[in-house]
């Protein structure tokens, strides 16, 4: 819309199938178009990029990418706060005209083609969408018309052609392209007698997985981090279960998606290194090894990976061993504060945080990490071991200088 800050296109490019807002091929989804919301993981990803691009452009010299970078990187920050809500502990999304998270609301119901009085005021401006269902499964070529009031006074007319319709086995649903202080009537031509129409509001209330995104962004200052991950992400009863993350919460609607209440692998890691950013240490091992339960279960009861595992009981869904359900050794050894950067050399971050020692083994490299101490064990035999969580790189490296917070072995 002009303001600098984009939307996302497509679903699926957010790696979600299902979601129960803005699927529109599952009728207990409520189908609005994603790209009507402006939302904060996809600012936290271009804020993330534009940190890379400033070191890129420091290397460089380059002082006017730099300051360009830096202005494009605060436009997202800003466009990520403003899409706080303190109450629920939670960043949202937010309507990309509005910049306000509206929740939804039904405003009219009725059959067939007609034209239905809404004749209903908002505090703020909302977007509607409208939502067919067939009685015989088949498409209609309909057309819409809205009438109201825009946000500044001006009466507004706006008309939805047939092709702006999606339509799946007699569910239909299309978005409004403006929003409205003030909504007239809805006229619809080209249904028959029995097919149902429901007229709502847009709802950008309801935060999901990918809000926690500002996490891994670094954006979130850290009580409001703490806020989020404490009363939000790390709360039974909304976001944390005992298998992994859900996409998104059921909130009363039928579990009958594979994805939406499922935890999906690839966000559920970028949530935990949001998590490991802010000195979470506990709570992201304790993310993996839910996440490890469903993989585990899946592996003996099928022998497969699977895209999604059901966030309350482990159960895999989805298509079998894509790469996005594989287990997460990055993130694990991540949780350890490990870094593998050569037999020669490794990076430690802390203390192991599971409840069992672990092993680790590389290119005849090994790695003890217990509760108290590391132990790195050189290819040549030669061991050193770190009794304080201090980072520092461990190396076997003849004639290195001992930087701060490094240990050298000559």
């Amino acid at each position: 819309d002009g303001d600098g800050i984009p939307e996302w296109d497509h679903l699926s490019q957010m790696w979600i199938v299902d979601h129960r807002l803005y699927s529109r091929w599952q009728e207990w989804s409520e189908g609005i178009e994603i790209n009507s919301a402006e939302s904060p993981a996809l600012c936290a990803f271009l804020y993330q990029e534009c940190q890379s691009l400033i070191q890129m452009a420091e290397l460089l010299g380059s002082e006017a990418a730099i300051e360009a970078l830096q202005a494009t990187a605060e436009r997202l920050r800003l466009a990520v706060e403003i899409a706080w809500d303190g109450e629920k502990s939670s960043y949202q999304y937010v309507d990309r005209e509005t910049h306000f998270s509206a929740p939804g609301r039904l405003l009219a119901e009725g059959n067939g083609s007609g034209i239905l009085h809404i004749d209903a005021k908002f505090a703020q401006a909302v977007r509607l969408v409208i939502q067919i269902h067939t009685h015989d499964e088949n498409t209609r070529r309909t057309r819409i018309a809205i009438s109201g009031t825009s946000a500044t006074g001006q009466s507004r007319l706006e008309t939805i052609p047939e092709e702006r319709i999606k339509w799946s086995l007699g569910w239909g649903v299309t978005t409004g392209e403006r929003v409205y202080q003030q909504v007239d009537t809805v006229e619809l031509s080209g249904l028959a007698e029995g097919d149902l129409v429901r007229i709502i509001t847009a709802s950008y209330d309801q935060p999901d997985i990918t809000c926690f995104l500002p996490l891994w962004a670094k954006i979130s200052e850290p009580e409001r981090a703490a806020q989020m991950i404490e009363n939000s992400l790390l709360n039974p009863q909304k976001f944390w279960r005992s298998h992994g993350l859900p996409t998104s919460l059921a909130n009363g609607l039928p579990v009958e998606g594979e994805g939406y209440t499922s935890a999906n692998l690839v966000w559920n890691l970028l949530v935990g290194q949001g998590l490991l950013g802010y000195g979470y240490r506990q709570e992201a091992a304790r993310l993996f090894n839910n996440l490890m339960k469903g993989i585990l279960r899946s592996l003996k009861e099928q022998q497969t990976f699977r895209r999604y595992y059901q966030a309350d009981t482990g159960q895999g869904r989805g298509e079998r061993n894509p790469l996005q359900g594989l287990a997460p050794v990055s993130f694990f050894l991540e949780c350890l504060g490990l870094r593998l950067i050569s037999p020669r050399k490794v990076l430690l971050n802390g203390f192991n945080p599971f409840p069992w020692p672990v092993t680790v083994k590389y290119r005849g490299l090994t790695i003890l990490c217990q509760k108290d101490k590391s132990t790195v064990i050189f290819p040549d035999g030669q061991a050193i071991t770190i009794d304080d969580p201090t980072p520092r790189v461990v190396s076997l490296e003849a004639g290195l200088e001992n930087l701060p917070g490094q240990e050298s072995l000559r």
